[in-house]
């Protein structure tokens, strides 16, 4: 196509714009976290964000005029520099990588939408020649999937129902993080590598013909809900190192690049768990994602892959907890599953404890003395609480020193837990205890070597950290630090942090250091207090 016919066709594009719709209106941006919110190695956790659109800007004469535009201008673009290969998209068990159980929890007009979204998506990973379109306003430019319509939910309801579709379903990995929204219609975005489909169609044969692997390989020799759950776990861990990319939100990442951040770690478990017919779901707060296992006899878990993998060994700190044994090394409350997905989402109320090749099951407060038998799994295990038997606690400390001179004691309780385990099916009875200690831990206190404010930007230096440990910084215009406050995460292997786009005043800082010990989150005190003045 020729220069001088694209250019006609930008010109009358502008002009039926102009004409149909006269200006185009502003975009409001929804999101489902505060920008303020970030914590490493959950703060490159990515919220899925809506922008709302007027219903007129999706459809009639413009919206048609615009596909028309764009899908014969990308057309001739990829016609023209490239060979076109048709590839058909192997069968697979699509709607297997799922669960029901969030469905399930939904009203019919909720349900609706949800359908929608996935005939939509399903649609879209098994056709290797449906693309998808490019569209833009004033605060985006992606390329979205066709309409998915609703009727009778609120702004609010059409948000949750989007995130729980989201992220209850793994196997769409080409979805992005932003969508559309008008009062009437939901547009899922794509990630732009997966857009065209007959590209899309090798990538996801490439990709399913990995997650085929990896689940054969957690599938033999293991038949138990629980020795499934724990080869992927271990799989997952030993397979995917913590590192942010262009598709750390998706499986791609850590299925074809073995690099993902919290997201990428649950959709994975998720999915390879569903697929061997394990129950699973995605949990999410505003700044991390973990995951829920359904072991049987109606007991969900709770359990955090990403948190697990401490890159020389695999932990489990964070592998089937109860949601409140979860939070007792979580001081910043990140494994608090978002407000608006709570009720759709299980409660782990149990714990298993001190998993190494046998199975020690202990019980909340919540819980009292009685028989679980798991699904598909001939094992009999008999929970007891810890008020039948007496142990003696130990206490360890360990000491972490770096160059600063004042050190913070933070001391973690865990509660002394017991539990007897038998299993029914071997010929022997193992009758374990297992206590769980109290762990003194001493961290310094950070310091900030320098503050420089200038040209409306502030540079704070600070030493150097290592191993799995970041800063969290925190500046405002006052010595409280209500006023203009912001929240920063600065990893380790970094010495300094540059802050753009601040008022002309003078600017408050501190820093404290967050350290990963033994699968164990340990923060400071927070560093004296340093201010400059930003002109």
């Amino acid at each position: 196509m020729s220069i001088k016919i694209k250019t006609a066709r930008l010109i009358a594009f502008m002009l039926a714009v102009a004409l149909v719709f006269g200006t185009v209106p502003t975009s409001n941006i929804i999101t489902t976290a505060s920008a303020e919110v970030t914590s490493l190695p959950t703060g490159d956790f990515t919220p899925i964000t809506g922008i709302k659109i007027s219903e007129y800007s999706t459809s009639g004469f413009g919206m048609k005029f615009f596909d028309w535009f764009f899908n014969k201008t990308t057309e001739a673009s990829t016609t023209e520099n490239a060979e076109y290969t048709d590839v058909t998209v192997a069968d697979h068990n699509w709607s297997g990588y799922s669960s029901s159980y969030v469905f399930d929890c939904m009203n019919t007009d909720e349900k609706r939408l949800y359908n929608n979204l996935d005939n939509i998506c399903m649609e879209f990973i098994k056709s290797s020649d449906l693309d998808a379109t490019y569209m833009s306003g004033s605060n985006y430019g992606a390329y979205f999937l066709d309409a998915a319509d609703y009727s009778n939910l609120t702004s609010d309801e059409v948000q949750r129902v989007v995130l729980l579709f989201c992220y209850e379903h793994p196997q769409y990995y080409f979805a992005s993080t932003t969508y559309l929204v008008s009062s009437s219609h939901v547009y899922l975005s794509c990630y732009d590598a997966f857009y065209k489909g007959s590209e899309r169609a090798s990538i996801t044969n490439a990709l399913f013909s990995k997650i085929d692997s990896m689940v054969s390989t957690i599938s033999d020799g293991n038949y138990t809900y629980l020795e499934l759950e724990k080869a992927a776990h271990d799989l997952i861990c030993n397979k995917v190192s913590y590192k942010s990319n262009s598709y750390d939100q998706s499986i791609y990442s850590a299925v074809m690049l073995g690099k993902s951040v919290c997201a990428g770690y649950s959709a994975t478990l998720e999915l390879l768990l569903n697929a061997v017919n394990v129950p699973t779901v995605m949990a999410f707060s505003d700044s991390h994602a973990w995951n829920k296992v359904y072991l049987g006899n109606g007991r969900w878990y709770a359990v955090d892959t990403t948190w697990d993998d401490q890159k020389v060994y695999i932990s489990y700190d964070f592998f089937n907890k109860s949601d409140s044994d979860i939070q007792k090394n979580d001081e910043e409350q990140e494994h608090t599953v978002a407000s608006n997905a709570v009720n759709y989402l299980p409660a782990a109320l149990y714990s298993l404890s001190g998993y190494s090749d046998g199975l020690n099951i202990v019980t909340t407060t919540e819980a009292t003395t009685e028989e679980i038998t798991t699904e598909a799994t001939t094992e009999n295990v008999t929970v007891t609480t810890t008020e039948a038997m007496t142990t003696t606690t130990e206490t360890t400390t360990t000491e972490v020193t770096t160059t600063e001179a004042t050190t913070t004691e933070i001391t973690t309780e865990a509660s002394d837990i017991t539990a007897n385990a038998t299993e029914s099916n071997t010929d022997n009875t193992a009758d374990t205890t297992t206590t769980e200690t109290a762990t003194s831990v001493k961290i310094t206190t950070p310091a900030i070597k320098s503050i420089k404010g200038y040209n409306g930007k502030l540079k704070i230096t600070f030493a150097k950290l290592s191993g799995r440990s970041y800063y969290t910084v925190v500046i405002a215009t006052n010595k409280s630090f209500t006023r203009n406050k912001k929240t920063l995460t600065v990893s380790a292997g970094k010495s300094s942090i540059n802050i753009k786009k601040l008022k002309s005043k003078r600017y408050y800082a501190k820093i404290r250091k967050v350290q990963y010990i033994n699968g164990k989150k340990y923060i400071s005190a927070w560093s004296k207090r340093r201010s400059v003045k930003v002109g």
